[in-house]
This record gives structure tokens, sequence and C-alpha cells, in this order.
């Protein structure tokens, strides 16, 4: 993703992963969101969601001001193959931290939602496909998705500690009024 946003040359840039397929106008759908939702540089959609032989729909009724709210307490918002974002915010917070195995785009979104909202289509666009894998016996390995909770945790738990003490404050005077 990371050699695909510093070749790229165009205003937008779009994912699609290898295993995966966009639905008929997926990318008209978003740009037509993004224009309007002005200022608001990115923008991700629902997918459905094909896993062990199971297809479940992932819909994000999900208002651009309530992103940051929601991708604090997990990432169904996968930026993978749903998301068109302006090629300039790759410049200015970075691209995807290439030392996670997974769950580099919650790193990614939580780096965005720092100084942005995230414009969203609701309806499946995309079909993603998740493999089931395990690691081989020879080389034993850490679990990838428990690894990059740890690191999320650690970089950003400073982050969830200054802003769930901002919510007991308001909370406190609040029901003191």
């Amino acid at each position: 993703r990371n050699t695909g946003v510093a070749a790229a040359r165009g205003r937008w840039v779009a994912f699609l992963d290898s295993d995966d397929a966009w639905k008929p106008g997926k990318l008209a759908r978003q740009l037509t969101a993004l224009k309007e939702s002005p200022g608001i540089p990115a923008c991700v959609s629902g997918y459905d969601l094909h896993k062990d032989g199971r297809t479940v729909a992932i819909n994000l009724p999900i208002l651009p001001r309530h992103f940051r709210r929601e991708i604090l307490f997990g990432c169904t918002i996968g930026p993978g193959s749903t998301l068109v974002a302006e090629r300039r915010i790759f410049d200015e917070i970075g691209g995807f931290d290439e030392s996670f195995r997974r769950l580099e785009d919650w790193d990614w979104l939580l780096r965005f939602s720092e100084r942005y909202a995230m414009a969203f289509v609701p309806e499946p666009l995309a079909d993603v496909y998740v493999w089931s894998s395990e690691p081989t016996k020879s080389k034993p390995r850490t679990d990838p998705v428990l690894d990059g909770i740890e690191r999320i945790g650690d970089k950003y738990l400073s982050h969830l500690t200054s802003w769930t003490e901002r919510i007991n404050a308001w909370i406190s005077t609040a029901s003191s009024s």
C-alpha cells in the first residue's frame, strides 16, 4: 500500500487488496459522498465480509462527527479495499506502519482521526475475503492480531486515558448542575 501511495500522482488514492473485489459503482458513490462532505478528505464504505464459508454484510451507518468515537473502540472500519482518500493525507500523517503484521489499518485510522473526520457510504460496496491460516508448527509465532492490539494499546493508551478523563469530568460537571 505504501509503495502504491508513493507512486500515485492523482488527487485520490483507492485500495483494492488482491483477494477482494469492488462492487459496480463503488468509486463513483464514494467520490459523490466526498463531494457532498466539504472538508472531509477520505471515505470508507460498508462491505460484505466473506469468512469461513459465511457472508456478513458490514454496514457503516456512521455520521462523520461520530467517527472519532467509533474508531477508538475497535476497527470494523478497515481502510483496506474500502478506502478512498486524498493523496496528500498520506504526506501529512504518514503511511501504514509496516512494522505491524496486522491492524496497521486501525493504527492509520487512529492517526487520521486525530486531524480529520471520515465520510461514510453505509452499504456494502466491496467484497472482503478473510482467509483462516495457522502458523507453521516448525516456527511458532505470536498471534499477529493480539500483537497489533498490544502495540496499538502501547501507542495510544495516553490518548485514550486523556479522552476518558475529559469525558468523566464532563459527566461530573453535568450531573452536579
